[in-house]
């Protein structure tokens, strides 16, 4: 970090938190407020900000239904939930025979709409919970909850609320009763604790930094699983990679769990070291946006030689672009500049020499059509026959499906599929002499089939074979039935494996094994057959690593044996390779890529990229 703590200007920043922070934190285009920024705002100037906002997609944010479904789907300890609904505010059918449990208005805030039941009776806290409701009358509360569903009879809460809070579609949720009201309060910019409040303590707020120090002139004890709130308080927040949230967490049944999310809070611990560090990362965040759009590479330029200093300095950035974590063959390519980030190089011969290192493919000129990206080029290519199919890109930045017949000198796609959705990983199979392809097409949460209805260039959509949002799906036979595999997340970490008698389904789950993210088809040589699969080190697409087919249909673990790589320096990687007889085809990503995502990376200048780019070219 001593390199980039020289080349940052942001010391008040560096006080607080490393400055990793922002480096390696992806936030939620949902939270993303970027546009709306001026210098120095105040936190005043952010709740105003909060209030005039009015993105549709921080509505969901806001709506306690919509939370508590996000936090089971990922696993985290949350708020036991007995009954919830969107549908209809009559629960006395739920709760006549319960004793303990705690009634929310899913669509409300500041302790709006909030019930507390405690053997049969209302235990509501004053001056914390405001609810009409003093008895237990299972039809006053039926009432109740029907009126606060009710826009105009909230018209006192709704006055002071911004735009999005008023758009929550009206809920209520019901929860077993906590005994002990404790909540810890963490406040978390950029995925790091600020500090913390304890509520309710009356008739003061003990306020404390993220070290647990009190802030204040007091000493109130901290609960004894404060730590243990503070750890999940930043795994909430980088999970869904908040800019800023505040985390309301109780302890119930031996563990920490979270109440409540909170995006635009009112209260909060230390506002002025919140609304700085939004300001610092905020403009952090623009400054390698510009570096990003405004920095051209021209090693050509630069003749002078790099001095030990920077070589010294700048040895991290060559260990981003092009250092695996183990020894790999590397997938030797004839090209040695493009002017597009992804690049297909094609081979003939056989697996075997492409393992020894002894294949060299030829990376062939693309063109694509009128409006779209050649700066991106062409990815995740499946040949057939004389054809390959490859994703490209839109001027919208949305993936979709072309073909190109490869047997040419250059490469001139023609699109033949393009959905609403994002496309990709056209993998191509037939079957009862037909062919069939599957896409993915995660945004359309399904994996889909289109069948062939004249090749290459007509395809039609055929059937949802599972609905889930898959990426980089497979199919092939194996042991009298079909095996899927499938991945649900972008994070490489877990392959699903899915049964079925044809590949048309029904599709049964079987397995989830640790296998990352699809690089292509199955590859077949001589004696084994291999599953490839990408694999990032630091660099998106710079690797691939190859499975034993045997090996991924009985193990949970099963690893890799050998690992592809692009050539450097032209090429600092590849994240695809598929096999048609012994006809190969790989997507390359190119070193000029590289060197732009380590500008952002590690803030270089431009003579600083030529440098770096130059050294590596030497050696």
């Amino acid at each position: 970090m001593s390199f980039l703590k020289n080349q940052c200007s942001f010391s008040h920043l560096e006080n607080i938190f490393d400055l990793n922070i922002f480096l390696n934190y992806e936030l939620n285009p949902d939270f993303d407020l970027g546009k709306h920024i001026k210098q120095d705002m105040s936190w005043q100037d952010y709740r105003s900000l909060y209030k005039r906002i009015r993105k549709k997609n921080l509505i969901k944010w806001n709506d306690k239904i919509w939370l508590y479904l996000q936090l089971k789907k990922h696993k985290i300890p949350c708020s036991p939930v007995i009954h919830y609904s969107n549908h209809s505010p009559q629960i006395s059918h739920i709760v006549k025979n319960l004793k303990n449990y705690v009634i929310k208005a899913s669509h409300l805030s500041l302790g709006n709409g909030v019930i507390l039941v405690r053997n049969g009776k209302i235990q509501n806290p004053p001056n914390r919970y405001k609810s009409n409701v003093k008895s237990l009358d299972l039809n006053t509360i039926d009432k109740e909850i029907e009126k606060s569903w009710k826009k105009e009879s909230n018209k006192e809460y709704y006055k002071d609320q911004d735009w999005i809070r008023k758009q929550v579609p009206p809920g209520v949720l019901i929860e077993e009763f906590i005994p002990d009201l404790t909540e810890i309060k963490v406040s978390v910019v950029w995925g790091s604790v600020v500090g913390f409040f304890i509520d309710p303590i009356r008739p003061f707020v003990p306020y404390y930094d993220c070290k647990g120090t009190p802030l204040g002139n007091h000493n109130h004890p901290l609960p004894f699983w404060w730590k243990d709130a503070i750890r999940l308080s930043e795994s909430v927040a980088k999970k869904f990679s908040y800019d800023h949230v505040r985390v309301d967490m109780m302890y119930y049944k031996n563990q920490v769990i979270v109440n409540e999310l909170t995006w635009n809070p009112g209260a909060g611990t230390n506002k002025t070291k919140i609304a700085n560090l939004l300001n610092e990362g905020y403009a952090f965040r623009k400054q390698y946006q510009s570096i990003k759009n405004k920095t051209q590479i021209d090693i050509k330029s630069y003749k002078k030689k790099m001095s030990s200093k920077d070589i010294n300095n700048l040895h991290q950035c060559i260990e981003y672009v092009y250092s695996p974590l183990e020894t790999y063959t590397p997938l030797q390519a004839t090209q040695k500049y493009s002017e597009s980030d992804w690049n297909l190089g094609f081979f003939q011969g056989s697996l075997d020499s492409l393992l020894k290192g002894k294949a060299f493919f030829n990376i062939k000129p693309i063109t694509l059509p009128k409006g779209y990206k050649k700066s991106f080029g062409a990815v995740d290519p499946f040949i057939w026959k004389e054809y390959v199919f490859a994703e490209i890109m839109n001027a919208k930045n949305k993936g979709v499906i072309a073909v190109a017949k490869w047997t040419e000198a250059s490469l001139t796609f023609k699109v033949i599929m393009e959905e609403f959705f994002h496309l990709s990983f056209p993998f191509i199979f037939e079957y009862s002499q037909e062919l069939y392809m599957i896409p993915e097409s995660y945004k359309s949460v399904k994996i889909r089939l289109y069948k062939c209805i004249h090749f290459p260039y007509q395809w039609e959509f055929y059937k949802d074979i599972i609905e889930i949002p898959g990426f980089d799906t497979i199919v092939f036979p194996a042991d009298n039935q079909y095996i899927l595999l499938t991945n649900l997340t972008l994070n490489y970490k877990k392959t699903i494996v899915f049964t079925s008698k044809t590949p048309f389904g029904p599709w049964k789950e079987k397995k989830q094994i640790n296998m990352n993210r699809g690089g292509g088809g199955l590859l077949k040589s001589n004696t084994q057959i291999y599953i490839p699969r990408q694999r990032k080190y630091t660099l998106y697409g710079q690797y691939i690593d190859l499975f034993p087919y045997e090996k991924v249909l009985t193990s949970k673990n099963p690893k890799h044996v050998t690992r592809l790589m692009a050539q450097r320096p032209f090429f600092c990687g590849t994240h695809h390779v598929s096999q048609y007889g012994n006809m190969f085809v790989a997507d390359f990503l190119s070193a000029n890529f590289g060197m732009k995502s380590a500008i952002n990376k590690f803030k270089l200048s431009q003579m600083q990229a030529k440098k770096i780019q130059k050294l590596i070219i030497e050696s």
